[in-house]
């Protein structure tokens, strides 16, 4: 029940970080949209030239048309930093075989006890300490000749 919890929990996640990058990209495209004339005309006379460059003279900057360069830009920014904040991180590798779990369903399945448990721990300690240390408690479960091995050094 809780793995569906989690993955529920990840799928709304990821969700509302698809909805804020589009909501961030839609922003900056408006922004950018709105920095640039609407029509230009295609051939300009020479006369029109000259006006443009007479008027752009004498004519102050436009305060909208800098504001919204410099909100692009600042988004452009954001943007990047973004992306490398999220190439930086790193995702923990998510163990799909709990070792516990694992013994707890082999207990269940098997009928084994909790004292059964302890003295496959024991063997296991004592296989440890003559170097042929066992990862697992199901290694021993699963490999009889293991079991047999570490008998034979108790009975030592």
């Amino acid at each position: 029940m809780a793995n569906a919890e989690c993955r529920m929990q990840n799928a709304e996640r990821r969700a509302r970080t698809a909805r804020r990058w589009i909501v961030l990209l839609y922003s900056a495209f408006c922004i950018l949209i709105s920095a640039f004339p609407r029509s230009a005309n295609a051939n300009p006379t020479q006369e029109d030239v000259f006006k443009s460059i007479q008027s752009s003279e004498n004519d102050s900057i436009d305060g909208r048309k800098l504001a919204a360069v410099l909100a692009a830009g600042a988004g452009l920014v954001i943007i990047i930093v973004l992306i490398n904040n999220r190439q930086q991180r790193q995702e923990l590798p998510r163990t799909l075989n709990h070792s516990g779990k694992l013994l707890r369903e082999l207990m269940k399945s098997a009928g084994l006890k909790n004292s059964q448990i302890k003295q496959l721990k024991m063997l296991s300690d004592d296989l440890a300490k003559k170097n042929q240390p066992v990862d697992n408690l199901v290694t021993l479960l699963l490999c009889p000749s293991l079991i047999k091995k570490a008998r034979d050094r108790q009975a030592r």
